[in-house]
């Protein structure tokens, strides 16, 4: 059930039609529609978690700040919302990496799922997150389960079904242990990422404070 061949360079674009800025041998190949992957061989792979900025950064500051209830749980929604989630896997034995994602088809807006073979193995070094530990499987075996996760095909939403989705329901399927180092590493990684945008957001509204409490000629001034 093979694929299509491509060498990846920088950030995807949410677009299953298009996940990747530019693929100098092609593009992504829908997991549906991959020819037959005949590399069957059980063998050791190992496995990255790859983040790439959808650069919405204005929506997720505004949705934070304005959000109901609590401000730091919308901005972790809002924020993990916010970036590109794709699967790397490597095999050492022959010396192979695939790139696994989802994301919007820009034709039918539904949430479609891709792999891309003969990736870069840069890529998977460069990833943000490394899983601890390898799993025995092969090519054949990750596409057969990449066809299977069920959101494919169904409506893509930014927030409620998109490729974090995805994502989560292959890892479940390949193994329960990497779903959770996902989920260890999401959280860990949101924490981080909200506490700055927090502070940020925080200094905004400091110095507005400043101003409309200091000098009214001033933001007058300012507005002009």
């Amino acid at each position: 059930m093979g694929s299509s061949s491509s060498k990846i360079p920088g950030a995807e674009s949410p677009s299953a039609t298009s996940l990747g800025t530019e693929f100098p041998s092609g593009k992504p190949a829908n997991v549906r529609n991959c020819p037959e992957e005949c590399d069957e061989k059980i063998r050791e792979a190992e496995f990255a978690f790859r983040s790439t900025d959808l650069g919405s950064w204005t929506s997720f500051i505004s949705s934070g700040s304005s959000g109901a209830g609590d401000g730091s749980t919308t901005n972790t929604t809002v924020f993990k919302r916010l970036q590109h989630w794709s699967l790397v896997v490597h095999f050492p034995r022959g010396d192979k990496t695939y790139l696994f994602e989802a994301g919007q088809d820009k034709n039918t807006g539904l949430l479609q799922a891709s792999r891309t073979e003969n990736v870069d193995k840069k890529v998977f070094e460069n990833a943000l997150y490394m899983y601890c530990g390898t799993l025995d499987t092969c090519p054949r075996e990750l596409l057969e389960l990449a066809k299977k996760v069920k959101s494919n095909g169904t409506p893509y939403d930014l927030t409620t079904n998109n490729c974090q989705t995805w994502l989560e329901e292959f890892l479940k399927l390949i193994s329960p242990k990497l779903f959770k180092s996902f989920e260890e590493m999401l959280n860990g990684y949101t924490v981080k990422t909200v506490t700055t945008t927090a502070a940020v957001t925080a200094g905004f509204a400091f110095l507005y404070a400043i101003l409309k409490q200091g000098n009214t000629l001033f933001i007058s001034s300012a507005s002009v």
